[in-house]
């Protein structure tokens, strides 16, 4: 079987196991004592899986903002705003 060198979007996607890496920054940037402004870099070689693994933590942090608003009990046009927040922080 052949891999294919366009970037995934779902971890069942992951023949490359990048399942490891997401979850690890997920951690550092969910931690409750994350200290601010932080900057995370992710280099590698063409091919090597830098945009899936950007991909895969977005989804992953879309669900935590997301269940933020939701707690928040934002709704509406507050709840819209909350998304640009989402695409700034997590925009790929």
């Amino acid at each position: 079987m052949s891999q294919s060198d366009n970037a995934i979007s779902f971890l069942a996607d992951d023949a490359l196991d990048r399942r490891t890496a997401v979850e690890a920054l997920e951690k550092l940037l969910t931690a409750p004592n994350l200290a601010l402004p932080l900057v995370v870099g992710i280099y590698g070689g063409w091919g090597t899986g830098k945009t899936s693994v950007m991909r895969l933590l977005r989804r992953r942090l879309a669900r935590i903002i997301r269940r933020g608003a939701w707690a928040c009990g934002l709704e509406g046009s507050d709840r819209h705003s909350f998304r640009g927040v989402e695409d700034a922080v997590i925009g790929v």
